[in-house]
């Protein structure tokens, strides 16, 4: 399942695999697109990782606005699953 457009969990007979994609570069300075891997025993576990991700990026510059973050991500998860 896709989320947020940056993140794809996948279930297998071990747990949970997150993998986000995020912007970079190559060895020669050209744009691309990479991938981390992470593993988890539960589904929670992936998506409070995800909030901690999405809430560590910097957007917010008040405890209010960290606030408000935290009230939005668990709804655009939602949607974002609701897509798939």
């Amino acid at each position: 399942m896709k989320l947020l457009d940056t993140y794809e969990i996948k279930r297998d007979n071990y747990g949970w695999t997150m993998f986000e994609t995020y912007p970079g570069h190559d060895r020669q300075g050209n744009p691309k697109l990479s991938t981390r891997t992470f593993f988890y025993g539960s589904l929670e576990q992936a998506v409070k990782d995800i909030l901690e991700f999405e809430l560590a990026k910097g957007d917010a510059k008040s405890v209010d606005e960290i606030l408000e973050l935290l009230r939005q991500l668990p709804g655009k998860i939602v949607e974002s699953l609701s897509q798939n």
